[in-house]
């Protein structure tokens, strides 16, 4: 009886690929033969999240029993969304019978990629435990540290943006900054790093300062940190002096400290996104267009700019009602800043997003109504008659993309018909110059898919089967 073929690893680990998102298939893997075993754990390794002690605790015990694991984590989340008082007990060191893992866990992953803390209790960084803060602070400084993001934490040592790093992408939300009495509790040589010129610095940058009008302390502090943090020895520099790309969420209360960013990283800024939400009811407070007060003619170098529109809404009646308002909005603002003229690529993309699944009007209906609201054409205007430099001859190019919640390929599939269909005839002069792409995309994670039972489908959706 001939041997069966020996197939190649290179084919193997092609096949486990296929698996990345199906932890039961790749677990299963991993116990069927040891040459599947390296692959699988890479992918089941990939990216953890932990939401208390206990899953701490089981990450520590397998770490210590085989630490080759700890190669394979990239990504890792502390995403902590359980009462207070157990935030408090696991972050502060409050419970005398648990021992303090986290820093072991967190000081034995070497190969970390990515890192996000976001906790759903607006922390206060003072309350975490002093041996947890030091761990953070090392972690911060590992050089194969590619991006960090920070949700809802309060007070954070302002020292971080001394940390010696240098990162792809930096995301802070609702996150405010504080000075600190000593920096000894933060493992690296901020004044040593700073003196050579090896402090915290980026590429990309997502901030979003909240709805919450920032303290006066907090608002002085962040802006100082961003506009520049000065050395012993008595120069400066900022973090953000070398960014490139930048996404905000601007809203009315908090343009006060993303402006200094704006001014800060104006020379360096090649690519600009701006997220802008809307609701039925005017918000004193809001995330509207008009929330965002700085001219674009003042980035030199910007080239391409992003516009996306959070549309909520309750019942479909809302949502043509509510872009008539972000289309007068888009309006106001392409014409006062017309004089941008270095803007290459420009992409516009309008999100009707339901506050429950049941809300969701007929997808193509819904591109239809959004193709007859009155103003699109002065847009076409205004866009297809914006001046561009003789050292840019090609046009403007302009994608309008309408973002859904789309479950099905065929849903796709016809509101993209149905959109290039309607808007095609309201941006005629940006069509025939070739200077418009119209586009339909789902907002939920790993959709569209093929067709199933329509309550099976809308079942997986509610319970969570996509995220936004």
């Amino acid at each position: 009886m001939s041997k069966l073929p020996i197939l190649p690893q290179e084919l193997l680990d092609a096949i486990i690929d296929t698996f990345t998102h199906d932890r039961s298939t790749l677990k299963l893997c991993s116990l069927a033969s040891r040459s599947l075993l390296p692959r699988s754990q890479s992918h089941l390794f990939h990216t953890i999240r932990l939401e208390e002690p206990r899953s701490c605790a089981r990450l520590h015990i397998v770490l210590m029993r085989n630490p080759g694991l700890a190669v394979h984590i990239h990504e890792l989340t502390l995403g902590i969304f359980s009462n207070m008082k157990q935030v408090f007990t696991w972050l502060g060191g409050g419970d005398i019978d648990t021992p303090l893992l986290l820093p072991r866990v967190l000081d034995m992953l070497t190969s970390l990629r990515t890192f996000t803390f976001d906790v759903d209790h607006q922390l206060v960084w003072r309350d975490i435990h002093t041996d947890i803060s030091a761990a953070l602070f090392r972690l911060f400084t590992r050089p194969g540290l590619l991006s960090i993001r920070l949700m809802d934490l309060h007070g954070v040592p302002v020292a971080f943006f001394d940390v010696p790093a240098k990162l792809e992408c930096l995301e802070l939300r609702d996150v405010t900054f504080e000075e600190v009495v000593s920096d000894d509790d933060f493992d690296f040589d901020s004044d040593g790093a700073a003196a050579s010129g090896s402090f915290l610095s980026f590429e990309s940058l997502e901030f979003d300062g909240g709805t919450r009008a920032p303290l006066a302390k907090e608002r002085e502090v962040l802006v100082e940190a961003i506009s520049s943090r000065r050395r012993r020895h008595g120069d400066s520099y900022s973090s953000f002096s070398r960014l490139t790309d930048l996404c905000i969420h601007p809203s009315r209360v908090n343009f006060a400290i993303t402006l200094p960013i704006l001014h800060t990283a104006a020379h360096s800024l090649t690519s600009l996104k701006l997220v802008h939400e809307y609701r039925k009811y005017f918000d004193r407070n809001g995330r509207d267009l008009p929330a965002f007060q700085f001219p674009l003619s003042s980035i030199p170098n910007l080239r391409s700019l992003a516009l996306t529109f959070i549309v909520h809404y309750t019942a479909s009646e809302d949502i043509h009602n509510t872009c008539r308002t972000v289309v007068s909005h888009l309006l106001v603002f392409l014409t006062s800043n017309a004089n941008a003229s270095t803007i290459e690529t420009l992409t516009i993309t309008i999100k009707p997003t339901p506050s429950h699944i049941m809300f969701t009007p007929k997808i193509t209906q819904l591109a239809w109504a959004l193709s007859q609201i009155e103003g699109w054409g002065d847009i076409d205007d205004a866009l297809s008659s914006s001046p561009h430099p003789h050292t840019h001859p090609r046009p403007l190019q302009v994608t309008l993309t309408l973002s859904l919640l789309i479950l099905t390929r065929k849903e796709l599939s016809d509101t993209r018909g149905e959109w290039r269909r309607w808007m095609g005839t309201r941006m005629v002069r940006m069509r025939e110059a070739g200077m418009l792409v119209l586009e339909v995309e789902s907002f939920l994670e790993g959709f569209p898919v093929e067709e199933w039972g329509e309550d099976e489908r809308r079942g997986e959706v509610e319970a969570g089967g996509g995220r936004r």
